[in-house]
C-alpha cells in the first residue's frame, strides 16, 4: 500500500479515490471485465465511512459521499477510513462474483 504523503483531507481522500481505483482494475483485469464498471458498483454499494472527531476526518467524509454520488453514514471511529471501505470492496467483489 502506498504511504500517504500528507495529512490533509485532499491527501486522505485521493488516496482513497486510488486504492479502490486499483482494486477494482485487478479485479476487472482477472476477471475480464471492465474496471470502471466494477469501480461504479463499489461505489453504488459504499453506505458508510468511518471518521473520528478531528476536522480532516469530517471533510474526507463529505468528500468521500461526494464521490460516491449518494449520502453515506458517517461512523465515528478512530481507524482510517480505507479499512471500512474494504469491506464494502469485499461484499461487492463478492456480490460480483455470485452474479
Amino acid at each position: 500500500m502506498r504511504p500517504i504523503e500528507g495529512g490533509t483531507a485532499n491527501d486522505y481522500l485521493n488516496h482513497i479515490k486510488t486504492i479502490l481505483g486499483e482494486a477494482a482494475k485487478l479485479y476487472a483485469d482477472a476477471n475480464g471485465i471492465d474496471a470502471e464498471e466494477v469501480l461504479s458498483q463499489i461505489k453504488q454499494r459504499i453506505c458508510s465511512t468511518l471518521s473520528d472527531r478531528a476536522v480532516v476526518n469530517k471533510v474526507v467524509s463529505k468528500g468521500t459521499r461526494d464521490w460516491v454520488g449518494h449520502d453515506v453514514l458517517d461512523l465515528y471511529c478512530n481507524i482510517h477510513p480505507l479499512d471500512g471501505l474494504s469491506i464494502a470492496y469485499r461484499k461487492a467483489c463478492k456480490s460480483h462474483e455470485s452474479e
